[in-house]
């Protein structure tokens, strides 16, 4: 039986509806109507074990709102799906954030950023800080991470905030999912040895230096302008609209979950250092700047 049926009433025929048992129709799997007071919110998923491919059976997933604990938890099933009921209310109505996490060997954190109520499709990837919101900086994505935690701590949690910014744990990978217009990474991205992710279709600038093993840039039609000559990134790879990128060392066109750098638009790169390639680089227009630099 697929999930979608799980989540229909016509499913569980000669169960009673009246008395017994509840749904919350397309989102929750049957309950007890003595479970909660009211309709329960819910908040849904699929983890991976890595980013977006391998689901992850068998792994417990639980959350926090505003610093808070869900106090329930689940496991995730064959298809990595999970699904939590929280006591009606426990995510506010308006600006909630919500922080859902792995808590067996594979560790992951996704952040929804201004929460209203139930969450669906909110994946978690193995490995991976995952960041969804509508902030139009970097530092307001920060910020609501800092109030999704709380005091919280621990080996569960990839990331930290501390005066206002982000520690990624060693060796996390952090993913931006950004839908506002313009996001502005307008706080210095330390991510190590680690891989940065950036999905959007907006705009996206920079007011501080990137430094990232690997650089992945995604999103339909997106425009990234990431010129600051402190950029410091060993791979740069995507699939998006344009791309003006400036680093202020040596770099390689390759593998960052993506294979190569593709844009439907221009791509313009900038540096007085080497750049290589070990995998395809497509776009309409290419312009390669930087004095001294070698392509």
């Amino acid at each position: 039986m697929i999930t979608a049926q799980m989540q229909a009433q016509a499913t569980f025929s000669g169960w009673d509806f009246t008395n017994t048992w509840n749904i919350v129709e397309g989102k929750s799997y049957p309950y007890l109507k003595w479970q909660f007071s009211g309709t329960p919110q819910v908040v849904s998923g699929t983890a991976y074990s890595d980013r977006g491919t391998t689901k992850l059976s068998g792994n417990t997933v639980t959350g926090l709102v505003n610093g808070t604990s869900f106090n329930t938890s689940t496991t995730t099933g064959a298809n990595g799906y999970y699904n939590l009921l929280l006591a009606p209310g426990t995510i506010p109505a308006s600006n909630a954030e919500v922080l859902v996490y792995l808590t067996g060997a594979t560790k992951g954190n996704t952040l929804y950023d201004g929460a209203t109520g139930s969450l669906s499709g909110l994946d978690i990837y193995g490995g991976y800080l995952r960041l969804v919101s509508p902030s139009t900086t970097f530092s307001g994505m920060v910020s609501g991470l800092g109030t999704a935690l709380g005091s919280n701590s621990g080996a569960n949690f990839l990331g930290s905030v501390s005066g206002g910014l982000l520690s990624p744990a060693s060796g996390a990978n952090v993913q931006i999912d950004s839908t506002a217009t313009t996001l502005n990474l307008d706080q210095q991205m330390n991510i190590g040895s680690a891989i940065l992710a950036i999905n959007s279709t907006g705009a996206v600038i920079q007011a501080q230096a990137i430094t990232a093993a690997g650089l992945e840039l995604l999103g339909t039609g997106g425009s990234y302008t990431l010129t600051n000559s402190g950029n410091a990134v060993g791979t740069l790879a995507g699939n998006t609209g344009s791309v003006n990128f400036a680093d202020g060392s040596a770099f390689v066109i390759g593998t960052v979950n993506t294979a190569g750098l593709t844009t439907s638009g221009t791509t313009t790169l900038t540096t007085s250092h080497a750049v290589t390639q070990s995998a395809a680089l497509s776009a309409t227009g290419l312009e390669l700047l930087g004095v001294g630099g070698s392509y």
